[in-house]
């Protein structure tokens, strides 16, 4: 009967408000709030409960354009209303953002709605001045601008200024425009206008110059919101039926509550006849159940009694043994008293020969911190003296190539004085022995002088050019053999510094080719890293990156002409990944590297750098390994550990190590992600809010809050398009 009460008291109600809405239709407001209630239900349930507490907000709140707003003048009514959505016309504006949390919270939160829009204006409309002078708005062909047709509370049109239709940006015109004023609207700062027929709105992109723009053009449709039309008939025989559907509900409600009455009154009687009989029967039962009860009670009871009594006995007897234990166990206390007696002599003993040891190695300490000193001092001049010897060695460089420099000299003068010889000096070249030494050669010369000197009619001054040409050769064969015998030193000491470090850089090399390698193999691709080594020129060794992309190629070099963008991307982010091993940086920045790869490798990519990032690589080559650690090898079954022979690990076993501990933070920027990509604990996605279309007040803006309307309306089935924030 309490249900169909209820009932009867929803029906009177919905009475009382169906004839509320039927005499609202007769009025303006009530067309009004009848057309809301027909565009969003939700909208006009949360307008209701607004009205009813506007006393609990900072400042009043007002309710959606379509009751709050109209259109001054009929003729523009069709234009105006072709500016708004529908979420234009059903958005609540409130002043404070204390105020915005209060009703998201009471809407979203406790109602339970979800068509349902707000928006947050602080100021007014002095902060949107139209975007050209009236002299200029009347040569583009506008009367005014959508804000001069429309009247309403000063915060709402600043609103519908700020989003939405943008009122104070844009132009009204009953008549269509002209070509030329469509050439004029297109260099102008209007975004938008409204003529009789058309809406236009002109996208502008000003990052690429002045032409960059396209027009969207739609037709614009006749007004179904702010007009003065007749009383919906439709709507108000449906409010009537209702209203006598109920009325005749609550009659059959009245005429079904007098027969449950009538049926209560007898059952009513009949209960309290039946409880007196129930109740004397249990009176009969509760006597009868005691007597059994007390006799079936007494053989327990007098079991109960005779156990007590054994246990009693029992405890006396249990006493005296444990009086005895007792003074046993005070005996051994004693004794173990006057035994820690002598313990605590002993320890203060130790104590002593503790105290004098600390004093000792107090002054090792201090001893060998002095040696450390020392060594410390003799090492700077082992540094120092390490830098005069690299000085020594640039400047023996350089005067190996003045030197070499000059021995080309004296090759060139010989080879010229070779050339310019007369016929009988070519001759007498060509007649000496190959093999013949400097001192047969001097023996020559002096026998030659001896028998020139014999001859009455010799040249002396050919005697003299000769010898003075001898000198020449003699002085520039010496200096030849001090050439060699410097380049021979050179050679040396080159090579014994190449093989200090030749070696490291190669096995540096091999790892960063081992785990470049390996990221290559995750792709089913393959590659390595190795040294272009010119043994005339230093200067030009290299790294050389060899890649294969596709199964049935072999190695080729990595460069601009063989391979595709994305695949050097690939290539590039994977020996960056290679290096990571060998360097120490807090953190790593990767900027686009993304672009240009194809789906399927930007997701292995991803995979890989997130696996290294975060140290969960469990299957890196070996020698990326902390050498703390035992693991598996790549296959082969060995088990590798890494020592540098001193028995603690070096300086690039503790770069590993923090490697492989995830130690160093990437910064992965790019304009966009693929959907589903791997992500693992410790990384963070950070979306940032930024461009010409962010609002001066960017407190005003809060993303937690549009994340939570979203999931809010995501739970509810509402698809993303209709969850804009």
């Amino acid at each position: 009967m309490t249900e169909l009460n209820k009932k009867g008291q929803d029906k009177s109600v919905q009475i009382t408000q169906a004839e509320g809405d039927l005499d609202n239709l007769e009025s303006q407001e009530g067309q009004q709030n009848n057309k809301l209630l027909r565009a969003s239900r939700d909208t006009a349930q949360a307008w209701a409960w607004i009205k009813q507490h506007q006393d609990e907000f900072e400042k009043p709140i007002y309710g959606p354009p379509i009751v709050e707003c109209s259109v001054k003048d009929p003729k523009y009514v069709d234009l105006v209303e072709s500016l708004f959505s529908k979420t234009d016309f059903t958005v609540f504006t409130v002043q404070t953002r204390g105020d915005y949390k209060k009703l998201s919270d009471q809407l979203y939160g406790r109602m339970r709605l979800v068509q349902v829009n707000i928006r947050t204006m602080t100021g007014g409309l002095d902060n949107f001045p139209p975007p050209a002078s009236d002299e200029n708005m009347r040569r583009y062909g506008f009367e005014g601008w959508a804000l001069d047709y429309v009247t309403g509370p000063e915060v709402v049109l600043a609103m519908l200024c700020a989003e939405g239709p943008h009122l104070s940006q844009t132009g009204m015109s009953l008549r269509d425009t002209t070509p030329q004023q469509y050439e004029m609207l297109q260099d102008s700062p209007i975004g938008s206008w409204v003529t009789s027929k058309s809406l236009y709105k002109i996208a502008r992109r000003r990052e690429y110059g002045a032409s960059a723009t396209s027009t969207q053009v739609r037709d614009i449709k006749k007004a179904q919101i702010w007009t003065d039309q007749p009383v919906d008939v439709t709507a108000k025989r449906e409010l009537q039926r209702n209203i006598e559907g109920w009325k005749e509900e609550i009659d059959a409600f009245k005429r079904q509550i007098d027969n449950h009455n009538r049926r209560v009154e007898q059952l009513r009687t009949e209960k309290d006849r039946l409880q007196e009989e129930l109740k004397a029967l249990r009176d009969e039962k509760t006597a009868k159940q005691k007597a059994i009860s007390d006799f079936k009670g007494l053989p327990t009871r007098l079991s109960q009694q005779e156990e007590k009594l054994a246990t009693v006995q029992k405890a006396l007897a249990g006493v005296r043994a444990r009086y005895q234990a007792l003074e046993d166990k005070e005996d051994a206390i004693i004794l173990e008293k006057a035994q820690a007696a002598l313990d605590f002599a002993n320890a203060g003993e130790g104590l002593w020969k503790a105290h004098i040891s600390l004093h000792e190695a107090e002054l090792m300490l201090i001893e060998a911190e002095s040696d450390v000193e020392i060594l410390t001092e003799r090492n700077s001049a082992v540094k120092v003296l390490l830098e005069t010897r690299r000085n020594e060695l640039n400047g023996m460089n350089k005067t190996l190539e003045s030197l070499a420099k000059e021995a080309r000299v004296f090759r060139d003068a010989c080879q010229e004085l070779a050339n310019n010889a007369d016929e009988a000096m070519s001759a007498f070249f060509r007649e000496l022995p190959e093999d013949q030494t400097s001192e047969e050669l001097e023996v020559e010369i002096e026998s030659g002088k001896a028998r020139l000197e014999l001859m009455h009619e010799g040249n002396g001054g050919v005697i003299r050019e000769f010898e003075q040409r001898q000198k020449k050769i003699d002085a520039l064969k010496a200096k030849l053999e001090e050439v060699k015998h410097a380049l021979g030193e050179f050679d040396g000491k080159i090579r014994e510094i190449r093989d200090q470090w030749e070696p490291k850089l190669d096995e540096m090399v091999k790892k960063i080719s081992d785990s470049f390698g390996f990221n290559m193999k995750q792709i089913n691709c393959a590659g390595e890293v190795g040294i272009y080594k010119d043994e005339q020129d230093f200067d030009q060794w290299a790294i050389q990156i060899q890649v294969k992309f596709r199964e049935n190629e072999p190695l080729t070099l990595l460069d601009s002409h063989r391979q595709s963008g994305g695949e050097r991307a690939v290539s590039t982010i994977f020996y960056l990944m290679s290096l990571q091993s060998l360097t120490r940086s807090p953190f790593r920045v990767v900027d686009e590297i993304n672009q240009g790869m194809d789906p399927r490798n930007e997701r292995l990519v991803h995979a890989r750098m997130v696996s290294i990032a975060t140290g969960n690589d469990v299957d890196r080559p070996q020698h990326v390994l902390p050498a703390s650690h035992d693991r598996q090898g790549d296959g082969d079954g060995d088990d590798n550990e890494r020592y540098d022979g001193s028995g603690e690990a070096s300086p690039q076993q503790e770069v590993e190590e923090e490697v492989a501990g995830g130690g160093s933070q990437y910064f992965l920027i790019t304009p966009k992600l693929l959907h589903d990509l791997k992500y693992e604990r410790g990384m963070k996605v950070l979306c940032i809010a930024s461009g010409e279309y962010m609002p001066s007040d960017q407190q005003s803006i809060d993303f937690k809050t549009c994340v939570d309307v979203r999931r809010g309306l995501g739970s509810v089935g509402v698809p993303a398009a209709a969850a804009s924030c």
